[in-house]
């Protein structure tokens, strides 16, 4: 190879691997969602806590009550 002639056998710069490049993606997007939710959250908690409060209890009963269920029904036979 003459000095200043391109040699055509060299490769370009390698790109990170696929899953090194999703998982920045990823965090990438958590950061941002999490920085969104940071800011946003307090601003409407309030008014989500006060009218969430009561389905969201009276759900997480109803999930627990059909968790127990058949641990209850064996013993009442």
């Amino acid at each position: 190879m003459q000095p200043g002639e391109k040699n055509q056998h060299t490769q370009p710069p390698a790109r990170p691997n696929f899953f090194v490049r999703a998982f920045a993606a990823y965090a990438l997007a958590f950061a941002l969602a999490f920085a969104v939710a940071l800011v946003s959250l307090p601003l409407v908690g309030f008014w989500f806590v006060e009218r969430l409060t009561a389905p969201v209890v009276g759900f997480g009963v109803l999930c627990v009550a059909f968790f127990l269920f058949p641990f209850v029904s064996r013993r009442l036979r």
